[in-house]
C-alpha cells in the first residue's frame, strides 16, 4: 500500500473507532445532486460556490474515487438496491414517464430495510424510477414519505413535464408556489421538525438540480455576471441555489440538537453534462458516458465527532455501496440472499481493509461496456460490445487519470483478462428493459398529472 494512502487510512482509523458501537442506530441524510459536474463544487477547486457542501467534504471523509453509472434511472437503482442495474433491466437509458416498467417490485429496498430496522423514511424531490402502476410508487417501496417529482426533468417553478403536472405529497399532485430546489428544502425540514425523535430517520433529499431545464432561482445569476457563457452562468447560479437549500437542511438539524448522531453522505448521480453547463474538467467525457467525466462523481461522507475531518478515501468505491453501509449501520448486516453488488465502506473508513472489489462495473449496454479494477490501475472501455468491430480501450487511471492514452494493444494480456470478467457480468445481465422512445409514442396522450391515476385517465387500456 502506497505511504499516502497507508497513512489516510491510519487518520481514518483512529478518529472512527469511537463509532464502532453508538448507542443508537445514527440518523442517516443521503443528499443526491442531478448530473453536478466533477469541476463543479469549491473542494475541487471550481469556481462555482458551494461553501456549504465545501465544510461538510473538507469536515469529512472525501471519496476521490467514487463511482456512479453513466445515467441517472441506473444510479438510483444501484443506490437503493446495492446491485447493478443490469440485473434489473434497467441498465440502457431511463425510465421514460411513459415506459410501462419501473425498478422490478422483487428488488428489496435501502428504504425497506432501513423502515424495518425502526426508521422513519422519506425522500424528498426525484424519484425516476418508474410510476406506470402504483404498487412502483417511493410510497410503496419503503418510504413513509414522499414530496417531490416522479419524472427525470421538470420545469423548476411550473413542476411540469410537456405541460403536465409532476408534484406531488404521498401520491396527491398539488399545486404550489415556488422553485423546486427550495421547495425540497422547506419539505425536508417540516418532515424532521414533525417526526418522532424517538426513532432514528432517513431522509434521502433528491435534488433535480443541477439538472435541465436550466432554470436559476430569480436575481441568483447576478452573483455569477462574470460568466460570459448564459448556460453555464445559470447552471452555476442552480448548483449554488442547491448548496444554499442542503446548509437550511443541516442547520435546522443542528438547531434540533442531532447533528452527532446523523451520518451524511453527498453524491451525484452521474458526471455533469457539459453542453448543459457543466465542467466536469479535468476529467474525459461527461453524462452518459463511461469516461471519468460521466462516471466519477464529487462524494462524501460526514459525521461529526465520529469521522475525521481532511480524510480521503483514494481507492475506487461506488453508489451500490451506499446500501450495505447504510443498512449495516442501522444494526445489521443485509441479509446475504439479497445478492449485493455493494460492499460495506465502514472497513475502508475503519483502516481494516485497503480495498473493497475486484473490480467495478460501470456501464453494460447493449452496445458498451466498461469496467475497472478495485484494487489496480487500470480501466476497460468496450465500443461496438459483441459486434464484428467491437473495440477494446485499456487506461492506467494511475498514470494517466485523464484516459489520453490507449494501452489496450501495449498491454493485450490485460486488457483480455479484464474482458473474460466483463464477459461474466453480461451472463449474469437480464435483458434491457428500456426501447429509444425518447418521444411519446405514437397515440400516447400526456396526462393533466403524471401518476399512475394520470396515465390511466389519459390512456385507458
Amino acid at each position: 500500500m502506497p505511504p499516502l494512502r497507508r497513512l489516510l487510512l491510519g487518520l481514518i482509523a483512529v478518529a472512527a473507532l469511537a463509532c464502532s458501537a453508538p448507542e443508537r442506530p445514527p440518523n442517516l441524510l443521503l443528499i443526491l445532486a442531478d448530473d453536478l459536474g466533477w469541476n463543479d463544487v469549491g473542494w475541487h477547486g471550481g469556481p462555482i460556490r458551494t461553501p456549504r457542501l465545501d465544510a461538510l467534504a473538507e469536515g469529512g471523509v472525501r471519496f476521490e474515487r467514487f463511482y456512479s453509472q453513466p445515467l441517472c434511472s441506473a444510479t438510483r437503482a444501484s443506490l437503493l438496491t446495492g446491485r447493478y442495474p443490469m440485473r434489473q433491466g434497467l441498465q440502457m437509458g431511463v425510465i421514460r414517464p411513459w415506459a410501462s416498467y419501473g425498478l422490478p417490485l422483487g428488488e428489496r429496498t435501502l428504504a425497506e430495510e432501513l423502515r424495518e430496522r425502526g426508521y422513519r423514511t422519506a425522500i424528498l424531490g426525484k424519484w425516476h424510477l418508474g410510476f406506470a402502476n402504483d404498487a412502483l410508487l417511493p410510497t410503496r417501496r419503503g418510504f413513509d414519505h414522499h414530496y417531490g417529482h416522479y419524472t427525470g426533468a421538470i420545469g423548476y417553478e411550473t413542476h411540469r413535464f410537456l405541460g403536465g403536472l409532476d408534484w406531488h405529497r404521498d401520491e396527491r399532485s398539488v399545486l404550489e408556489v415556488g422553485y423546486t430546489t427550495s421547495l425540497i428544502a422547506d419539505g425536508a425540514i417540516r418532515w424532521l421538525a414533525e417526526g418522532d425523535r424517538e426513532r432514528p430517520f432517513f431522509l434521502f433529499v433528491s435534488f433535480n438540480a443541477p439538472h435541465t431545464p436550466l432554470q436559476a432561482p430569480a436575481g441568483s445569476e447576478e452573483e455569477y455576471a462574470h460568466i460570459a457563457d448564459e448556460r453555464r452562468r445559470t447552471y452555476a447560479a442552480m448548483v449554488t441555489a442547491l448548496d444554499a437549500a442542503t446548509g437550511r437542511i443541516l442547520d435546522f438539524i443542528e438547531e434540533d440538537g442531532l447533528l452527532d448522531d446523523t451520518l451524511v453522505v453527498f453524491a451525484s448521480d452521474n458526471g455533469g453534462e457539459p453542453s448543459a453547463g457543466a465542467d466536469n474538467s479535468p476529467l474525459r467525457g461527461g453524462k452518459s458516458r463511461s469516461y471519468e467525466g460521466g462516471v466519477r462523481v464529487p462524494a462524501f461522507i460526514y459525521w461529526r465527532g465520529r469521522l475525521p475531518a481532511g480524510g480521503a478515501i483514494t481507492v475506487p468505491v461506488q453508489v451500490a455501496d451506499l446500501f450495505p453501509t447504510l443498512v449495516t449501520l442501522a444494526g445489521r448486516p443485509p441479509d446475504p440472499m439479497l445478492e449485493l453488488d455493494g460492499r460495506d465502506l465502514w472497513p475502508l473508513l475503519t483502516g481494516e481493509a485497503d480495498h473493497l472489489h475486484e473490480t467495478l462495473l460501470l456501464e453494460l449496454t447493449r452496445g458498451r461496456a466498461a469496467l475497472r479494477e478495485g484494487a489496480g490501475p487500470y480501466k476497460l472501455v468496450v465500443k461496438r460490445l459483441d459486434g464484428e468491430a467491437e473495440r477494446l480501450e485499456l487506461y492506467d487511471l494511475d498514470a494517466d487519470p485523464y484516459e489520453t492514452r490507449d494501452l489496450a494493444r501495449e498491454r493485450g494480456e490485460v486488457a483480455a483478462r479484464l474482458r473474460a470478467r466483463l464477459r461474466a457480468y453480461q451472463e449474469q445481465a437480464a435483458d434491457a428493459r428500456w426501447t429509444s422512445d425518447e418521444r411519446p409514442p405514437g397515440g400516447f396522450r400526456i396526462p393533466g398529472v403524471w401518476s399512475p391515476r394520470g396515465l390511466r385517465a389519459a390512456n385507458p387500456p
